[in-house]
């Protein structure tokens, strides 16, 4: 009865980077009474992100494509930004880093002024997108220095995610397999 439960579920298994459960709670969010286009678009653009972490890009660009639409057309900045954010990764995880790293920048340009973590998104990305350009293995790379402190800073914000994130791909930089 209450749609935004489907969101919460969703969002449940997202954090424990369970994606392909969290897709169908997604779509029921999306197509459910009640929700507005605004939160229709918060929906898709996290079953999008679910879908990139699925190595579906094909679909997730599409998606990306379709919710950009909508944000430029109504100016919404912070999904603009995650949409752009997201569509980097999927140039970072097919080795374009010199085609994800404008879309960065473009997100934290719309990011900016907004409040919350969506900025420190952006950044430990350009971060990452930097770490694996260089092939630097080097704890001295200013590249895993940025993403070091992005790490730091979602310490102090307790945002265990993006930790987990940090640390896999510090370790990743600095070819750590243990």
């Amino acid at each position: 009865e209450e749609p935004s439960a489907f969101f919460h579920l969703a969002s449940a298994m997202i954090y424990d980077w369970n994606y392909e459960t969290a897709i169908p709670y997604l779509q029921k969010y999306i197509a459910a009474k009640g929700v507005t286009p605004y939160r229709q678009l918060v929906g898709r653009v996290n079953w999008a992100a679910a879908l990139i972490h699925l190595r579906n890009w094909p679909q997730a660009i599409r998606l990306l494509e379709e919710i950009q639409r909508d944000c430029e057309a109504n100016s919404y900045h912070l999904l603009l930004g995650n949409c752009l954010e997201l569509r980097a990764q999927i140039e970072i995880f097919q080795g374009r880093y010199d085609d994800a790293r404008p879309l960065l920048r473009m997100a934290l340009t719309h990011l900016k002024d907004q409040a919350g973590h969506y900025s420190m998104y952006a950044e430990k990305w350009l971060a990452i997108c930097g770490c694996l350009q260089s092939k630097v293995a080097d704890e001295k790379s200013h590249h895993l220095k940025a993403l070091l402190d992005v790490r730091q800073r979602a310490v102090a914000l307790k945002h265990w995610n993006t930790i987990r994130e940090c640390d896999l791909f510090t370790a990743i930089a600095l070819n750590n397999h243990d």
